[in-house]
């Protein structure tokens, strides 16, 4: 690194940032081609989701399971339920309109995990929105909703004019980052 500086330093700079910066301040600089996740069969610590507009009806909920990799040694597998819900919300008004809600489950808990989260919707060639979170999943809290921010309607999303379907797809990354105890 000392006699290459300008080859090494950049990449020494991203490798610390993709470990020790918080996904909620990545999330803005992972918007480009080269933040888009590819098709791996390995046990990863992310994930891409592909739906069809024709899945996206209201009240069909789909399950997505997804491992990962403990950060203990030694290493074990992590599981997890990625739930998404057409739904719409529990309020009793009639004319609350139906909306797209995440779900994150941890299966099998034997100890507490401290976990940040990053979703993103996502087309060919870019991020178009992303949620960020962080949470500890424990024998009793094992789940929990992700919050959207804004909501996305399913009326919004199953029309031919959505701006997060791609080819008539919704495409969904997660990625799961453990934290520290004192980090939540």
């Amino acid at each position: 690194a000392k006699t290459h500086p300008k080859i090494f330093l950049p990449l020494i700079g991203q490798a610390y940032k993709t470990h020790a910066v918080p996904l909620a301040i990545r999330a803005r600089d992972c918007t480009g081609l080269s933040s888009l996740l590819r098709r791996y069969s390995e046990v990863r610590w992310d994930r891409r989701i592909e739906l069809r507009r024709e899945q996206l009806e209201r009240g069909l909920d789909h399950e997505f399971k997804i491992s990962s990799r403990s950060p203990t040694i030694p290493v074990h597998s992590w599981s997890w339920t990625l739930r998404l819900s057409t739904q719409g919300s529990f309020s009793s008004t009639p004319t609350t309109e139906d909306s797209l809600r995440i779900f994150l489950n941890a299966e099998s808990i034997d100890h507490p995990r401290h976990v940040e989260f990053l979703v993103s919707f996502v087309d060919d060639r870019q991020i178009l929105k992303s949620i960020v979170g962080k949470n500890q999943f424990t024998k009793s809290r094992y789940g929990c909703e992700l919050e959207m921010g804004e909501n996305i309607s399913i009326r919004e999303l199953v029309s031919d004019s959505s701006k997060l379907l791609n080819d008539g797809e919704l495409h969904i990354q997660i990625t799961i980052r453990p934290l520290n105890g004192y980090e939540v």
